[in-house]
């Protein structure tokens, strides 16, 4: 029987370990022109819920951009993405894909894809995408010290608020500064009736023709919460008649709040404004077939 001499079986197994590191640094290689270097993000994880209701996820995803690399105080741009959102559990009479297909439809622009997860990373590549863009004109200019009106922030947290009832109520905070005296923020209010996969609308609550009574009480609910009259209410820098009920409300246990961001109902030191009507004080106006009247005992 033939038998390799023992520096031929050497050479073969170093030969061998060559080849796979070689291969191993190609793979490597392959794998980093992939990456966006300025982008990191969390695994999907699942928040602790009650047995019988929905199932939720959370990620992140962040990145950020200098301007000018090596320079002292070069402007930069910054993005996050904190999100929670549908993962299974009890989806009430619809699919995962058809709810999240809904929620995603609800995302800040730029925020879209086949998943949450491509979703919040399509966002922070395209909000880096449009500062290069937009920032390419001025690239000169980034090396002076009067350039601080080139730095750029967005902040998406996405949070669930209510998961009850077969309902899923969240909320979408925006924060956005390009540049100028402060930055801007916003909140937005959604729910999804997981009954009928459909969001909930001021037409799921009141007949229109009541509109105009909801308006008055809540008036009257702001004035309460800050000790004055509705009349007294525009001595406090607030727009009464932009004081109205809208889409963007957050249901409870106990009630229904309405959010009204800086510059909708008074200035911007005002800062949001969150008013909430219990049910007691609309329950007579409630159509006879809203979603919400399962949550009123």
């Amino acid at each position: 029987m033939y038998r390799p001499s023992f520096t031929i079986v050497i050479v073969c197994i170093c030969t061998a370990l060559c080849l796979a590191s070689c291969q191993y640094l190609q793979d490597e290689s392959k794998q980093d022109t992939n990456k966006t270097p300025a982008q990191t993000e969390t695994a999907e994880t699942p928040k602790k819920q009650p047995a019988g209701v929905l199932s939720i996820g959370s990620l992140s995803a962040n990145g950020e951009h200098t301007l000018i690399e090596g320079a002292s105080h070069s402007p930069m741009c910054k993005v996050s993405v904190e999100m929670e959102y549908p993962l299974g559990g009890n989806t009430g009479n619809i699919s995962l894909g058809k709810l999240q297909q809904t929620f995603m439809g609800t995302l800040p622009e730029n925020m879209r894809g086949n998943t949450p997860k491509n979703a919040a990373n399509n966002y922070v590549e395209a909000y880096i995408a449009n500062y290069k863009k937009e920032m390419e004109p001025h690239r000169k200019m980034a090396k002076r010290k009067d350039n601080t009106w080139m730095n750029y922030e967005s902040k998406v947290t996405i949070k669930s608020l209510y998961n009850k009832h077969n309902f899923w109520g969240y909320t979408i905070n925006d924060y956005s500064f390009t540049g100028g005296a402060h930055g801007m923020h916003t909140t937005g209010y959604n729910v999804i009736d997981l009954n009928s996969g459909k969001l909930l609308s001021l037409k799921s609550l009141f007949a229109e023709k009541d509109y105009p009574i909801i308006n008055r009480l809540l008036r009257q609910q702001l004035a309460d919460d800050r000790g004055c009259t509705i009349e007294q209410l525009a001595g406090q820098s607030f727009e009464t008649e932009n004081i109205v009920i809208d889409d963007n409300f957050m249901i409870s246990d106990s009630g229904i709040t309405w959010v009204f961001n800086p510059y909708d109902i008074a200035p911007y030191s005002t800062g949001t404004v969150y008013i909430t009507l219990p049910y007691r004080a609309i329950l007579g106006y409630l159509i006879a077939d809203s979603p919400v009247k399962r949550i009123i005992k």
